[in-house]
């Protein structure tokens, strides 16, 4: 009787071994490299789980923040929400806590930054804005990679990014981004000028005139060379003469003097085709 009490006893102990292991859940293989994160409006961070091949990502609100398929959390507005990955294989769950804080406006939009056509210039407005990270199409630029100043003409105040490496045709975003303010973002698409002989083509190559002063616009390969101007055949001295951030050499010449109706304008250099076209006054 006593054996057959102690191998009762032994079977029950077996069946409860085998029912908590059925029951134990599955342990999480994965790591989340963070498990509270506080950003600023706009401000982005990355969230990674280690040791897990495949996730997928959700936000318990996404009025508070959002997350792409690659775990790059934004803030979206003040308050807390809670950023979870899921491994695809074993349904274990990787939770963050993330809260948004409000951030400050860099007092500009994107609206008011302007891409020169030269493809090396962008601009905004105001004094250059210190501790600033300048981003293109989502990579952070280093110090080799621009150079910033700032004029001032009266009240008129603007800064420049001169990029080291030119823009290349198709869709790109700029940002300006700092630490407590919320980021601005300018997408666009830019198109390299086109330079037929000495002017440049369509219809924003043709010289115009605006308070007084004509505005002759030229292939960059006159920058640096010895040019004749010549208005309705007689040669005349510009009020200037540069290369401008847009990538265009530009003339000006005093038109104060020229009568109401249509002129014309040339231009010679040395190793560059002459160019002469039409502009009127009105």
């Amino acid at each position: 009787m006593n054996k057959l009490k102690k191998a009762l006893v032994m079977v029950l102990a077996l069946a409860m071994v085998l029912t908590c292991a059925m029951v134990t859940p599955v342990q999480a293989a994965g790591k989340l490299n963070k498990k509270s994160v506080s950003i600023y409006e706009t401000e982005t961070v990355s969230l990674t789980v280690k040791g897990v091949k495949s996730v997928t990502w959700k936000t318990s609100d996404k009025k508070i923040a959002t997350v792409d398929k690659k775990g790059l959390v934004k803030g979206v507005k003040k308050g807390t929400c809670t950023v979870t990955a899921k491994d695809t294989k074993t349904k274990a769950a990787y939770s963050c806590k993330v809260t948004v804080k409000a951030a400050k406006s860099l007092g500009i939009a994107a609206k008011d930054i302007s891409v020169f056509t030269g493809g090396e210039t962008i601009s905004y407005p105001g004094e250059k804005i210190k501790g600033a990270t300048y981003v293109l199409d989502g990579k952070k630029l280093g110090k080799k990679d621009y150079s910033t100043w700032t004029d001032k003409d009266g009240e008129r105040v603007v800064s420049y990014v001169t990029l080291t490496k030119k823009l290349t045709d198709g869709k790109h975003t700029f940002a300006i981004q700092k630490k407590g303010y919320k980021t601005v973002t300018k997408s666009f698409k830019f198109t390299a000028l086109k330079i037929d002989g000495m002017f440049l083509e369509g219809e924003d190559g043709e010289p115009w005139v605006s308070d007084g002063i004509l505005y002759v616009f030229c292939t960059p390969k006159l920058d640096g060379k010895d040019f004749v101007i010549k208005v309705d055949g007689t040669e005349v001295k510009p009020k200037d003469a540069f290369l401008s951030g847009d990538g265009f050499f530009v003339i000006w010449v005093d038109a104060t003097g020229l009568s109401a109706g249509e002129h014309k304008v040339s231009v010679t250099a040395e190793g560059i085709p002459d160019g002469e076209a039409s502009f009127t006054v009105k």
